[in-house]
């Protein structure tokens, strides 16, 4: 399996002298739009579900925690299907480039634009869980809750994050298994 660095090497040594000015296309601008529109929402959707959700106005830090832990779980889902599928366009895109006879270094880039998707994703849900667990423990702070609720609050945060990791990982690594059946191809 290559690693981004051999693939880096690789980059920089494709058609020697005959490297082209590296331009963004129609659909690099589409994708990059698409991406932004999908941070937007998402910084709309955490913001309307973290806002001020009933069970951390409560006075129950079983609650305020069961809350926190149920929308770390939602997030984690939401955020794993949301990295899937921009896997899954980078590697549909990789594979469209391959088909029409596209050179390895636009193959490469488009392997590295499908990394940074799969990463955003990534980034964008554990800034949700981030979120999530701080208002819980500014919650659970407020009422002087015992550390066992911070603890539960904390420990769904960390598998929420592990789980995004490993998932973020196998994206990236399709990624790379795509770019390189490419590139052998």
């Amino acid at each position: 399996m290559p690693t981004w660095h051999g693939i880096a090497a690789l980059r920089r040594t494709v058609a020697p002298g005959a490297r082209e000015k590296l331009t963004h296309t129609r659909k690099d601008k589409e994708i990059h739009m698409v991406l932004r529109i999908t941070h937007l929402l998402g910084i709309l959707l955490a913001a309307l579900s973290i806002g001020a959700p009933a069970a951390l106005a409560q006075d129950d830090p079983g609650e305020i925690t069961r809350s926190a832990v149920q929308a770390m779980q939602r997030a984690t889902g939401n955020t794993i299907d949301d990295i899937q599928a921009a896997a899954a366009r980078g590697i549909a895109a990789i594979q469209q480039l391959d088909a029409d006879g596209a050179t390895d270094e636009q193959l490469v880039r488009a392997a590295h634009r499908a990394v940074q998707g799969v990463h955003h994703e990534a980034a964008q849900g554990n800034r949700h869980i981030n979120l999530i667990a701080s208002r819980a423990a500014q919650a659970l702070r407020a009422l002087d809750a015992d550390r066992q609720f911070f603890a539960a609050v904390h420990q769904a945060a960390q598998r929420s994050h592990e789980a995004i990791g490993t998932a973020a990982q196998r994206g990236v690594n399709a990624v790379r298994i795509a770019l390189q059946e490419a590139l052998d191809g």
